[in-house]
């Protein structure tokens, strides 16, 4: 799978809504940042439905009651080693490496937005 390019960050003016559709590929809830008028918001607030776009991409977050506020979400991915390869097993397959890559690439998507606000 091939990473898209994309801006890992939506913000939104709520007046009432729950539902908010990311534009951007979303691993796990973990790895997102959402603030509600410049406050964190606590993740047990919402919930995440995965591949709401074509090709599976995009996210939806939506939250147990109506939200009012300037509202931003961006994807966070942690700066850590998730895989581990073991070359005398074998185990070093194409998915894996694939999703190994991917990461790094959404990481780099993520820093490129902090160095550009």
């Amino acid at each position: 799978m091939t990473v898209q390019n994309e801006i890992p960050s939506n913000s939104f003016q709520s007046t009432g809504d729950n539902e908010f559709q990311l534009d951007y590929y979303v691993h796990e809830i973990e790895e997102l940042l959402i603030t509600l008028d410049g406050a964190i918001v606590a993740p047990n607030l919402y919930t995440i439905q995965y591949g709401t776009l074509q090709d599976y991409n995009g996210a939806k977050v939506i939250f147990e009651v109506p939200i009012t506020g300037t509202l931003v979400i961006t994807r966070n991915t942690s700066l850590e080693r998730v895989s581990s390869y073991n070359n005398t097993l074998n185990n070093i397959n194409a998915s894996t490496l694939n999703n190994d890559f991917d990461r790094l690439y959404r990481i780099q998507q993520e820093q490129k937005l902090k160095v550009d606000v």
